[in-house]
């Protein structure tokens, strides 16, 4: 006998605890079907009494049916009962399964932060940025240039700054310097139309000497005919 504290579950005792249920609802199950059988029965023989004037008998087929139909409503209300016990194991199961879980979960959880503390994961952050800061220092440091590089770099700096200054100087001397001849200017338009003017009086002297020659040539032929 415990004096203290609750029993213990067995797991396997849950199960064999639902199995047995169901075996007693099945057998239930079989029991109902047979006297509902029965009463159905004794119902078709309460008619067939009726039908041939035998009200006792048919009085007494209805009496039995009555004790097969009883029964049955008794092996449902037991049936129904079977189930809720079912299905109430069925979901503590399912709970205990769920809070084993859990409080498994919780348990890990707590181990693996047995060894963590606010302050320890501060010093390592803290580390980490330490080593950041010198891994930033060493690669700055690789990335300098060597000392003769420093020198060709400031060489190479002033003579850029002089040829900056050749060219601004030279920009200034043209903008200073005085033209050395006047601009020409062509008007290229007007020129092309005095060519087409000259070009056309050429073209209409030409024709009137040509018809002259040719009144001329006429007026020979006529004195020539006329002197024959």
């Amino acid at each position: 006998m415990r004096l203290f504290g609750k029993p213990k579950v067995n797991p396997n005792q849950t199960q064999e605890t639902i199995a047995r249920l169901r075996q007693t609802i099945e057998m239930l199950e079989k029991r109902q079907k047979f006297l509902q059988e029965k009463a159905d029965r004794k119902e078709e023989e309460a008619k067939l009494m009726v039908s041939k004037k035998k009200k006792r008998e048919a009085l007494l087929c209805l009496k039995q049916r009555n004790t097969y139909q009883t029964e049955v409503n008794k092996l449902q209300g037991t049936f129904d009962t079977l189930s809720t016990q079912i299905f109430a194991l069925e979901n503590a199961k399912m709970n205990e399964e769920i809070l084993n879980s859990m409080r498994s979960g919780a348990q890990h959880l707590k181990s693996l932060q047995n060894n963590l503390t606010v302050d320890k994961v501060d010093d390592i952050l803290e580390e980490i940025q330490t080593q950041m800061e010198v891994h930033q220092e060493i690669s700055n440091a690789i990335s300098q240039p060597l000392g003769n590089q420093l020198e060709d770099e400031d060489e190479l700096l002033r003579e850029l700054a002089e040829l900056e200054q050749e060219d601004l100087d030279a920009q200034l001397l043209k903008v200073n310097s005085p033209p050395t001849k006047e601009p020409q200017i062509k008007f290229p338009e007007v020129a092309s139309k005095t060519k087409v003017e000259v070009s056309s009086k050429e073209e209409d002297e030409y024709r009137a000497l040509e018809e002259s020659l040719a009144i001329l040539e006429s007026t020979n032929k006529t004195c020539f005919i006329g002197h024959d």
